[in-house]
C-alpha cells in the first residue's frame, strides 16, 4: 500500500519551469530520456511528454486550459463581495439575490466566486455581547492593570465555575467520507436537556497548584460559600488575591461579608463580560476534551473522570496561562475593550 501511494503522490509532482529547461537542454544535447529521468528524479513518462510537448510548440509551458467562462463580470463579482461583506450571515443563494442581477447563477457558482476572493465559509465565533460600558471597563481596567509584572500575576488566584455534560450540545466536526453522514460511529449522540451532567468550580495559582470542588446546578449565595470554605481557603495565602467574575453569588453582600471576615483580598474592578481575561477558561476547555474522550456512562463516573482528568494536567500549562497575561491585556486595548482571540 506504502509503494503505491508514494508512487501516486511522485506522478502528481509539479516540475518547475528550472528543471524543465535544464531536461530539454540535456536531450538537445543527445541524452536518453532515461539517463535524463534518471537524473533529476523525475518519471520517463514525464521526460517524454515534455520531449514531444516542446518538439510541438517549442514551449515548456502548460496549454491554457479551456473552461465555461463566469456569467458575472468583475464589476458584478466586487458588488457581490461588498454584499456579502454587508451581510455575513447570510447564505450564498440570498446574497446573490440581495445584489438584483438581470442574470442566474448557481448557488455553487456564488459560493466559488466567493472562495475565490477570501470570503470562505466557517464556523462563527461564541463571544459574549459587549455593551458600549461593557468595552469601556474592559478597555480601562486593561489599562489599569497593565503596570502589573509577571511576579503580580503569579500572586493572584483564578476561579470560575463550568457545567461539564456527558452529551454536550455543542458542535463537533467529523471527517468521513461521503454516504457515511449516519453510520453509527459518525454520528455525534445526543440526549434531551444534555444527559448527565455536573458543576464544577475550581481555581487556580501562579505555581500551578488548583483545586476543584463538586457543588450544586443552581448555586446561590450560600451555596457558594459553602464551595469557598472546601476549595479556597486551604489554597489561599494571605499574600495573594483572590479573583472572581460579576456573577451574582459572587457579588451579593453575603459573599463580600464572608470574603472580608476570612480576611481574603479580592479584586474587585473585574470587567464585565471578560472570560478572555480569565485564564482559567482555556483549562475548562482542556478539561472538557480530556473527558468526552474518555467516555463516562453517568454522573457519578463523570465526577471521577473530571476530577482524575483536572489533577492530570500539568503545572507547565498553568505556569503559561499566568505568562499569557499581558498579552491578553494588550490584545483587548488595541482591540479598543473588545473581543480579542483569547
Amino acid at each position: 500500500m506504502s509503494i503505491t501511494c508514494n508512487w501516486y503522490f511522485r506522478k502528481m509532482v509539479r516540475i518547475d519551469d528550472y528543471v524543465r529547461l535544464s531536461i530539454i537542454s540535456k536531450l538537445e544535447a543527445g541524452e536518453t530520456q532515461r539517463s535524463v529521468a534518471g537524473e533529476f528524479h523525475v518519471s520517463q513518462s514525464a521526460v517524454h511528454k515534455l520531449w514531444i510537448k516542446f518538439k510541438a510548440t517549442g514551449s515548456i509551458k502548460n496549454a491554457k486550459r479551456p473552461g465555461k467562462s463566469c456569467k458575472l463580470s468583475i464589476r458584478e463579482k466586487r458588488m457581490l463581495c461588498r454584499g456579502c461583506l454587508k451581510e455575513p450571515f447570510s447564505s450564498a443563494s440570498a446574497i446573490f439575490k440581495n445584489c438584483n442581477f438581470d442574470k442566474t447563477l448557481s448557488p455553487c457558482s456564488v459560493r466559488r466566486i466567493l472562495r475565490s476572493a477570501g470570503l470562505l465559509s466557517r464556523t462563527a465565533a461564541m463571544k459574549p455581547m459587549l455593551s458600549k460600558v461593557n468595552v469601556r471597563k474592559r478597555k480601562q481596567w486593561c489599562r489599569d492593570y497593565s503596570v502589573f509584572q509577571p511576579a503580580d500575576w503569579s500572586k493572584v488566584v483564578f476561579s470560575d465555575e463550568t457545567k461539564l455534560e456527558i452529551f454536550p450540545t455543542c458542535r463537533r466536526l467529523v471527517r468521513r467520507r461521503k454516504g457515511t453522514r449516519l453510520q453509527n460511529n459518525l454520528v455525534c449522540k445526543t440526549m434531551k436537556y444534555g444527559g448527565f451532567s455536573i458543576m464544577v468550580w475550581g481555581a487556580i495559582k501562579g505555581d500551578g497548584s488548583r483545586t476543584l470542588i463538586k457543588c450544586p446546578i443552581r448555586l446561590n449565595s450560600s451555596a457558594y460559600q459553602t464551595v469557598l470554605e472546601s476549595g479556597l481557603i486551604g489554597l489561599y495565602d494571605s499574600s495573594e488575591t483572590f479573583m472572581q467574575d460579576g456573577a451574582p453569588p459572587h457579588r451579593s453582600a453575603s459573599t463580600l461579608a464572608y470574603l472580608e471576615r476570612k480576611n481574603v483580598c479580592l479584586l474587585s474592578d473585574w470587567p464585565p463580560q471578560s472570560p478572555d481575561l480569565n485564564i482559567i477558561e482555556n483549562l475548562w476547555a482542556q478539561l472538557k476534551k480530556k473527558v468526552l474522550e474518555r467516555f463516562p456512562r453517568n454522573s457519578e463516573e463523570l465526577w471521577k473522570v473530571t476530577l482524575e482528568e483536572w489533577n492530570s494536567i500539568p503545572n507547565e500549562n498553568i505556569r503559561k496561562l499566568y505568562a499569557s497575561i499581558p498579552r491578553r491585556l494588550d490584545a483587548v486595548r488595541r482591540n479598543n475593550g473588545r473581543h480579542s482571540k483569547y
